[in-house]
């Protein structure tokens, strides 16, 4: 995409916005973007005003696990809600009963509740989340059901689950009459450094696990299948979405640091302090002289994917090490 194509369809504040209010959690997932230890956060309150300021369509609410502090998490949906912003919670289910299921419901702002599982089986999700954990989110999942939300399933995918997707996702939304399920790569970002390079994909896994969506994928199918990254531009016919961050979405993290998306280092900007538009402004102009990295240049899908992830580059070149055809082509 050219620099005045990419302006031209960049709005002028973002759609949506991922925010993450406390890296709190209840869990100790390995994979996590969080690193462990002490982690500095901006008053709620203030990002939470900036943020409306910007007036967005909605709103992702992350953490952490934001049902830690269930009192927050409503103050903060009911005020969004309030402002006409709907709302994206997502958690890992391991702390909703019957009465947290209901308090949810009662809130007319939520969009969408999406719950973490990774890939359909026990044997994969406690690898990742822990002991005992797949069993509690299927119980918080039961919950939730019960109260009539609209959810989704999200999971990583890592070389432990990556041969069950996503038909082992697909199937257990089924079950649960479940109808979206989002897939994310594993990013070595915070505890996912540690684990990165004996967990990430390789990109022949990472290619027929994109192939094998297509098929599992359609709007005549009950269960649709979300992946929100630069190389599904490489799927035939140019089915694939590509990636919304810094294009639609911005991301603000429990220190109001806002990037593109949790995965991306450098910020544009920090909340209360700043306006969300202005570190908007800022991200764009960075965005729109970004270059492809150099193997990428004469590809012909670079003007979609942009080069790879920035959230995953490798090495001087700034390269996306999973992308398949520098694998088969070489940097």
């Amino acid at each position: 995409m050219t620099p005045s194509a990419f302006q031209d369809e960049r709005p002028s504040a973002p759609l949506g916005v991922v925010w993450d209010p406390d890296p709190t959690c209840n869990l100790s997932c390995r994979h996590c973007a969080t690193p462990r230890g002490h982690h500095a956060q901006a008053d709620w309150r203030g990002v939470h005003g900036a943020i409306m300021a910007a007036a967005p369509f909605f709103v992702s609410l992350g953490g952490g696990e934001p049902l830690l502090d269930l009192e927050r998490t409503l103050a903060i949906v009911d005020g969004f809600g309030a402002g006409g912003i709907r709302i994206n919670l997502t958690t890992n289910a391991t702390l909703v009963n019957a009465a947290v299921a209901r308090a949810l419901a009662a809130r007319k702002a939520f969009l969408k509740v999406t719950v973490s599982i990774e890939g359909g089986s026990a044997r994969g999700h406690e690898a990742i989340r822990g002991v005992g954990t797949f069993q509690q989110a299927l119980r918080g999942l039961e919950h939730l059901v019960a109260v009539g939300l609209d959810l989704s399933l999200a999971a990583t995918v890592t070389r432990d689950t990556v041969a069950e997707l996503p038909a082992a996702a697909v199937e257990l939304a089924a079950r649960w009459g479940v109808h979206h399920v989002k897939l994310a790569r594993l990013k070595p970002v915070g505890r996912g450094m540690t684990v990165f390079r004996d967990a990430a994909c390789t990109p022949a896994e990472l290619q027929a696990l994109f192939l094998r969506c297509l098929t599992c994928d359609g709007p005549d199918r009950p269960v649709r299948i979300e992946i929100s990254d630069p190389l599904t531009a490489l799927l035939p016919s140019g089915t694939g979405g590509g990636c919304p961050a810094g294009r639609v979405l911005a991301y603000v993290s429990p220190d109001g640091r806002c990037t593109p998306c949790p995965f991306w280092m450098h910020p544009f900007g920090r909340l209360p302090e700043d306006r969300l538009v202005t570190c908007w402004q800022r991200m764009g102009t960075f965005l729109e002289g970004l270059a492809p990295p150099p193997p990428c240049r004469d590809c012909t899908v670079v003007a979609r994917c942009g080069g790879g992830c920035p959230g995953i580059f490798d090495g001087p070149a700034g390269i996306d090490p999973q992308c398949p055809r520098l694998a088969v082509a070489g940097p």
